[in-house]
């Protein structure tokens, strides 16, 4: 039996709680964690110093025999070549798992052109940087694996590109978002000495906050900070390690409520969300932002120079800058400016993960966009990219990632069962108060639903009220304008405001009653859940704006 949404909902009542680990969230990255299962034990040099990582290699084998991420289509992602390759050179230092380094080297000759081929148009710096190292070291511990023509092909226009940011960059230039050091591991011994990398570590021990490239620059230099550093990102990650450390466990749960509400689920988690976003914002009130010239124009060059790592950052500017007052200057630069970074990331071709995501959002303007229909889309992407990280997108762990989206989908579903009984209902009100046997004009039933119902915020008993409200208006107004005579609308001009029927006939009666009927129910149920009558107010509006229905026109007075 399937679960229900209430169990998935039960299931996923924690999911925001104060006592959930942010790191659970994202899913580890199988290049990291096998960089720290290299590193040999200070005092035992014949095995790993961090064995919780070396664990987590031999226990996370995908079946078809690689590490890493999968993509929405549950296939490997490029990312998933380095990734494996570091995982096989982990155990072969271990001599270990002799089966799962033949089955990781098994799928890499298998899968190694096919994805090659794939994503030759769109492979990150990071990727360009680090498989060309990672296929020469595998090679060097004897591990080497055989390359189809294509692959060769391909490898060899890789190692030309790194070749020339190699030949282009420095080690530590900080001008680049994402430093050449930050893939120290990746990088030609030669290339750096010792004094440069303990030089550029930060206050934490680390290089660039690269679990990787400090676990390479600890073997390079055995340098006390680096180990604090790596021992305290083991400690707070044991189940493998992530691309960066530490994140922004803030961003982190921004990032999950965005998630959530992308997939329809806001109003599940309404307590939570509300916690985080006050949280955040008084977090935003208490912080001080530097806002200087040049600061702002260092932000500009980062993001013009790698529109990649900031494309999910500028997704979200882009979006924001929906909903702007005419006088905003500072809003309308930031739309332009997002805009031309993501049509940027579009023409390179770098992070296809978001292309139709960028693509709609540029395309379909917000004022235009249907949340019910926007959630579908999430669901059907199944988008669970958080934002850019050293080398691939942070992405939304399982667990979490398969519940959510299960829950997703029966919410939706349940959303769609609801629409469609209203849909129905609303029709049986149609035929009910005779509106659907006028003749004439538009019938616009489940128009004016679909209209309606695309508000997310709006409650069932106000969307079907509303919606009546939309029909009764449609209906007058098209008898208004082409279908009574000047008598008939006279007579039904002055009905309302006398808010009495007699003497009405035909389609005059028709729709006075179907008024009368949707006044009092409105009354009613206000009457019911208010204790007030508000049958005359509601009766005294409805008469002012039907005097706009109908003014008699003055002669025209004679010219002077």
């Amino acid at each position: 039996m399937e679960p229900s949404i209430y169990d998935l909902l039960k299931d996923q009542e924690t999911l925001l709680g104060n006592n959930v680990d942010p790191y659970s969230y994202i899913s580890p990255s199988a290049y990291d964690t096998a960089w720290l299962a290299i590193v040999p034990d200070s005092n035992t040099p014949i095995q790993p110093m961090f064995v919780e990582c070396f664990n987590w290699i031999l226990d996370n084998q995908k079946e078809q025999g690689f590490w890493g991420d999968v993509d929405k289509r549950g296939l490997p992602t490029i990312e998933t070549l380095p990734a494996t390759i570091a995982c096989v050179i982990a155990l072969n230092k271990w001599n270990e798992g002799r089966n799962k380094q033949d089955k990781g080297l098994s799928f890499l000759e298998a899968n190694l052109e096919k994805l090659l081929t794939q994503h030759c148009e769109s492979f990150s710096r990071w990727f360009v940087i680090v498989f060309p190292s990672m296929v020469a070291l595998v090679s060097s511990v004897g591990l080497g694996f055989s390359f189809s023509d294509r692959s060769k092909l391909a490898l060899m226009n890789l190692s030309y590109n790194r070749a020339q940011i190699l030949q282009r960059e420095e080690i530590f230039d900080e001008n680049h978002y994402i430093p050449l050091a930050s893939c120290l591991e990746a990088l030609p011994p030669s290339s750096y000495d010792h004094a440069d990398i303990i030089k550029n570590l930060n206050s934490d021990g680390s290089l660039y906050q690269s679990p990787s490239a400090t676990a390479q620059a600890f073997m390079a230099t055995g340098n006390a900070d680096c180990l604090i550093y790596l021992q305290s990102v083991v400690q707070r990650c044991p189940q493998g390690v992530p691309q960066s450390f530490p994140i922004d466990e803030e961003l982190l749960k921004l990032s999950i409520v965005d998630h959530i509400q992308k997939l329809g689920l806001a109003e599940h988690f309404k307590q939570d969300t509300g916690r985080i976003l006050a949280e955040a914002y008084r977090n935003y009130k208490n912080k001080e932002y530097s806002s200087s010239e040049s600061g702002q124009q260092e932000i500009r060059q980062h993001v013009e120079n790698n529109p990649e790592y900031f494309s999910s950052v500028m997704l979200d500017v882009f979006k924001a800058t929906e909903l702007m007052f005419p006088e905003e200057i500072e809003l309308d630069e930031a739309r332009s400016f997002s805009r031309n970074s993501l049509e940027k990331v579009l023409s390179i071709g770098q992070c296809p993960s978001l292309t139709n995501v960028i693509e709609h959002e540029i395309n379909i303007p917000w004022i235009t966009q249907m949340g019910h229909l926007q959630s579908r889309m999430w669901i059907e992407e199944e988008n669970n990219n958080f934002w850019m990280g050293k080398g691939s997108f942070h992405m939304l762990q399982s667990p979490h990632k398969d519940n959510l989206r299960q829950l997703a989908i029966k919410n939706f579903e349940s959303r769609q069962s609801t629409y469609k009984h209203e849909l129905e209902e609303l029709k049986r009100w149609t035929r009910i108060n005779r509106l659907s046997d006028l003749g004439f004009g538009r019938e616009r039933t489940t128009y004016c639903y679909f209209a309606i119902a695309s508000c997310d915020s709006v409650g069932a008993s106000l969307r079907m009220m509303v919606s009546k409200l939309a029909i009764l208006i449609t209906v007058t107004d098209d008898f208004y304008d082409t279908e009574g005579s000047i008598l008939e609308l006279r007579a039904l001009t002055d009905a309302i405001r006398r808010w009495d029927g007699i003497g009405l006939s035909g389609h005059n009666k028709t729709i006075f009653k179907a008024l009368d009927n949707f006044m009092t129910l409105v009354a009613a149920k206000h009457q019911q859940q208010h204790g007030m009558d508000i049958s005359y107010y509601h009766r005294a509006v409805v008469s002012a704006c039907n005097c706009y229905y109908f003014i008699p026109r003055s002669p025209p007075s004679p010219l002077n």
